[in-house]
């Protein structure tokens, strides 16, 4: 080698640093494309608190009425909503650096591939949603560094995700569970260390029946409860989410099998999974490939079925809610959290997995198409493209009328 010629390392650090580079610009732009105003949906759903008593769903309101915060002027949750949006995107880039995932996976290539993807874009769609608190809470427990404080973060941030919304079950509760489980699957004798993740599931799961299953309101009880919410906000509400906190889980497994024999539901579907699918399968081998490097015989089935139900769990609730689009895209979002927790656990400090040159092709495919994607947006709205004219649009209307935000019509 001649004198100041780059070695390997060198090269794989300048590399690195172009899919850092890379990783932000599509971020932004896969984020600006779904960045909207928070829909009335959202901003009904927020306003539930425990003021008339408890209710599945109410403790984020019931939190920012303690925090003294006016979430019943649409433009103050417009705000907030954002704020925490812009928050859990912090904390999620704050954890893929914390995790080495830049230097693990292909030096940043599957983290651009993230960036670039329409689950990113949706993400940001979900600007007002509980959703996003509930990624927030996840990554909180994520980002503990101490095992055994860990272990206590994923059964707290579980136990609130099931009282923000019980849907955190299914979400988020088994990504933050993983890192968990793959240091007890390290131990010699695990067993005790697995009764323990044992009992956290159980313990987890007994709140979900408890907030999940309790009675549903009655038609008097909702009608007061809209009318109290109605009284104190300066925007619309949606009669139809006071319907939806009247059913039941029977009920909404009735409705869905209804909406299931309908043809467009199928042809939404597919349409997701082109959009969507192809990115998590490649999560999603990565994630393995890592796992069966490190783990042999019960190991490696016990690890591989947890980053299964990490990577797919919110695909479940397709069964339960009709926003196909919206699960497909928190797949993403979990089907990339369970790799990056795989990589930072099976991948020592100093071993990167290479994607080799066909699967490179691919992930870059795969950018191209995700930044081209723009289907299944809520409210029958449509990406915001380069150059975001729509933005640009919404800030000289906020502008014009002194900061507050344009009350939607949904």
């Amino acid at each position: 080698m001649m004198p100041g010629e780059p070695t390997a390392k060198d090269a794989a650090a300048h590399e690195r640093s172009a899919w850092i580079a890379a990783a932000a610009i599509l971020g932004l732009a896969a984020t600006l494309k779904g960045w909207r105003t928070p829909n009335l949906w959202a901003a009904t759903q927020a306003q539930l608190d425990y003021g008339l008593g408890f209710v599945k769903r109410g403790l984020f309101g019931e939190v920012l009425s303690l925090l003294g915060l006016h979430i019943e002027r649409y433009t103050d949750f417009g705000y907030l909503s954002w704020i925490l949006l812009a928050a859990t995107l912090g904390l999620l880039a704050q954890y893929v650096r914390t995790s080495g995932a830049f230097r693990a996976w292909d030096n940043g290539s599957l983290v651009a591939l993230f960036a670039s993807s329409f689950g990113l874009t949706y993400l940001a769609h979900l600007a007002g949603y509980l959703d996003i608190v509930l990624l927030c809470l996840a990554l909180l427990a994520l980002l503990v560094p101490h095992a055994g404080l860990a272990r206590l973060a994923v059964l707290l941030a579980a136990v609130i995700g099931v009282c923000v919304h019980e849907s955190y079950l299914f979400l988020f509760f088994p990504v933050t569970l993983l890192p968990a489980l793959l240091p007890a699957l390290d131990e010699e004798r695990p067993s005790a260390a697995l009764l323990m993740l044992g009992g956290l599931v159980l313990a987890v799961g007994l709140c979900v029946l408890f907030v999940a299953f309790d009675r549903s309101l009655s038609p008097a009880e909702l009608a007061l409860l809209q009318g109290e919410i109605a009284a104190r906000t300066d925007f619309p509400l949606r009669a139809d989410f006071f319907e939806v906190l009247g059913r039941s889980a029977t009920d909404n497994l009735r409705i869905m099998a209804g909406i299931m024999r309908e043809g467009h539901w199928w042809r939404d579907h597919l349409v997701a999974g082109v959009t969507m699918l192809p990115t998590c399968a490649l999560f999603l081998w990565a994630s393995l490939g890592a796992l069966r490097r490190h783990y042999g015989g019960w190991r490696r089935r016990v690890a591989t079925t947890a980053a299964l139900a990490a990577s797919l769990s919110p695909l479940l609730l397709q069964v339960f809610g009709w926003d196909i689009y919206r699960w497909y895209a928190l797949t993403v979002v979990t089907s990339f959290l369970t790799m990056v927790a795989a990589g930072r656990h099976c991948l020592p400090q100093g071993e990167a997995s290479m994607l080799g040159p066909r699967l490179r092709v691919l992930a870059i495919v795969l950018i191209g198409l995700n930044m081209a994607s723009g289907e299944g947006l809520m409210d029958e709205q449509r990406v915001a493209a380069f150059p975001f004219k729509s933005l640009l649009s919404l800030v000289q209307d906020i502008r014009a009328h002194e900061g507050r935000l344009p009350i939607p019509q949904n």
